[in-house]
């Protein structure tokens, strides 16, 4: 892809375009087959897809079934603690570094890794939607 890239962009262009498993892996690629990065390439983007997907699906499945006072608190907590408490926890404790670094360490750890998000959160899926309460169709 990235070759793809730099033909696109031409010979003198600062231009790259390339995808998030050249970013992470490319020391790791540095003397791999085209065909193998290629493959592992897919797979990453397709586990990580796949996870966002159920990701979501957890998310619009657990506003179904809160109500309206923990939907609210939700709906302005979450964020809160994305972007405000997340990098507070990490620049005063730096708990996420080696995890980090270790899931990053070879693309079989990552793909594990996103699998397993995958796994965990379809199976809390099922468990939120096996007692969801069907409501009828407003005619």
């Amino acid at each position: 892809m990235l070759k793809v890239s730099q033909l696109i962009a031409g010979p003198t262009s600062n231009l790259i375009i390339s995808d998030l498993y050249y970013m992470i892996f490319a020391s790791f690629n540095a003397a791999r087959h085209i065909l193998i990065q290629h493959l592992e390439s897919v797979v990453t983007n397709l586990v990580m897809f796949t996870s966002a997907y159920t990701v979501g699906v957890f998310i619009s499945l657990l506003f179904y079934r809160l109500n309206k006072f923990w939907t609210i608190l939700v709906a302005v907590g979450a964020p809160i603690f994305i972007f405000v408490g997340i990098p507070i926890l990490i620049s005063r404790y730096n708990f996420l570094g080696k995890p980090v670094l270790l899931i990053t360490s070879h693309p079989w750890l990552y793909i594990a890794f996103f699998i397993a998000i995958t796994i965990v959160t379809s199976l809390l899926n099922w468990l939120l939607l096996r007692r969801a309460p069907v409501k009828a169709a407003a005619v």
